[in-house]
């Protein structure tokens, strides 16, 4: 794996805690894990409707060196962008390769 190639700094996050909302809905209290560099390619998107509103998907994949940890519960922001991770590919663990697969929801 080339470094020079890991161009993008990215935090991994996970639920700290719950809590209620206003209208009693189950609230994820989100809190920084671990920062890492990372290749960050779009590889897609897509739109559909939820709730009665327009929402646009964009899909991304993820590489950076391995690391232990990671799993579809997580999620990562980048800058202000937030992407849940939906597949964590851990194969090339040993050449010390990681690859995500995330989706970002638009709004």
């Amino acid at each position: 794996m080339d470094p020079g190639e890991l161009d993008q700094l990215i935090m991994f996050q996970n639920v700290a805690s719950k809590s209620r909302g206003a209208s009693g809905e189950e609230i994820d209290n989100w809190a920084d894990w671990k920062k890492a560099w990372a290749s960050i390619k779009t590889s897609g998107g897509s739109e559909s409707f939820y709730n009665p509103q327009l929402v646009a998907m964009s899909t991304h994949k993820l590489k950076l060196h391995y690391m232990s940890g990671i799993n579809p519960l997580m999620r990562v922001r980048w800058g202000v962008r937030i992407l849940d991770i939906v597949h964590v590919d851990d194969s090339r663990r040993r050449q010390g390769e990681l690859y995500l697969l995330c989706q970002e929801r638009v709004t």
